[in-house]
């Protein structure tokens, strides 16, 4: 690959973590969708050969595992750092926001891009 095309595929990673952090968190459908997108622009604008979208979607998948690896490895540190009832508070705002994640994706699923 040509140092073009791997400052976009930089780029395009970057943008998928940055895009699962504000969504609540990696992973999901709508990370998938994100993905897809982004591969089909990255075709579009470079005209990517079958055997190079293969390796950006393998890429993205590398990434995502990475993402979660780090999502999970600091929640547990910062569980490790909290008292008991921190603890719990912390564990109610994390089912919060899950919860929170996936109304929204109904919503969207529904048509209501309205956000919350």
């Amino acid at each position: 690959m040509n140092k073009f095309t791997v400052a976009i595929l930089t780029l395009a990673l970057a943008g998928a973590g940055t895009a699962a952090y504000a969504c609540g968190g990696p992973g999901g459908p709508d990370m998938a969708k994100k993905h897809e997108k982004m591969l089909d622009r990255l075709d579009d604008r470079l005209d990517l050969t079958d055997a190079q979208e293969d390796q950006v979607e393998a890429l993205f998948a590398a990434a995502h595992k990475k993402h979660q690896a780090i999502h999970d490895e600091t929640h547990k540190a910062i569980a490790g750092i909290l008292t008991q009832e921190q603890l719990q508070k912390f564990e109610q705002m994390h089912e919060e926001r899950m919860d929170k994640k996936h109304r929204g994706q109904k919503d969207k699923a529904a048509g209501d891009d309205t956000p919350r």
